[in-house]
């Protein structure tokens, strides 16, 4: 098998740093990166993105020794109704918002906006959180995370190359699998830095306004005031209450 069997603390990292990479979510230390092709590895781990705090995640690859930063994935991260698997033993469903309600969401999930009609699905049920002070179940199961959430109008926004980075089979590097081209392979940090900050502006924590740069949300969703009071304190809640699981 790629990976091998990782240990507890091994496999402990890995989750971390696999949700902060699809939230948008956590600590900055060195960034999350995933790549569709591993043929954009040598390239990659050539520049300084690759620091000895860095995880990469290589869909397809063959893991060696001495690939110490390097996690070995199938599947893929961005496409709604499929599933990523880590060696023999990590499953992660990954969603569409719209039909996660019918899903049965068993195992690590993680829910993406992807299209204006799930766009305006999740405004109802946040209009409907600050109304009612009522989420989806599947909003709060403790298996669940959802996809970008800068974009969907949590805060602050601690997002950005230092925290998380995705590289397509053609080489183009962005925030996550949906948002813009902020560079290519063997790109420096300062370089991708320079570049997400160009294509939208500053906020007030120093990160990049993610719903303007178009990191997580369907194109025409951006400029948007998308956040929404009730929803986001429910959220944060529903975000407590599965660390305590």
């Amino acid at each position: 098998m790629k990976n091998g069997n990782m240990s507890p603390t091994g496999t402990t990292r890995m989750r971390q740093r696999l949700t902060s990479w699809g939230t948008g979510q956590g600590e900055i230390a060195a960034p999350t990166i995933v790549l569709e092709d591993p043929a954009h590895l040598e390239a990659v781990l050539g520049s300084d993105l690759a620091g000895a705090s860095s995880l990469l995640f290589a869909r397809e690859y063959e893991v060696h020794a001495d690939d110490l930063n390097i996690v070995a994935y199938e599947g893929s991260m961005s496409e709604p109704g499929t599933e990523v698997s880590i060696g023999d033993d990590f499953f992660l469903q990954i969603q569409d918002y719209a039909t996660s309600e019918f899903m049965s969401l068993l195992g690590p999930t993680l829910i993406r906006v992807v299209d204006e009609a799930d766009f305006a699905r999740f405004l109802e049920d946040a209009d409907r959180a600050r109304q009612e002070r009522v989420l989806p179940g599947f909003a709060v199961a403790s298996a669940v995370r959802f996809a970008d959430v800068p974009g969907l109008g949590a805060g602050p926004v601690i997002d950005g190359p230092r925290l998380r980075l995705h590289v397509n089979l053609e080489g183009e590097v962005s925030i996550s699998p949906a948002g813009q081209r902020i560079g290519t392979v063997g790109d420096g940090l300062a370089e991708l830095e320079d570049e997400s900050r160009a294509r939208g502006r500053v906020t007030s924590t120093g990160g990049p306004s993610i719903s303007d740069m178009e990191y997580g949300l369907p194109r025409l969703t951006t400029g948007q005031n998308v956040a929404r009071p009730g929803y986001d304190e429910r959220h944060a809640a529903g975000s407590e209450a599965r660390k305590t699981n």
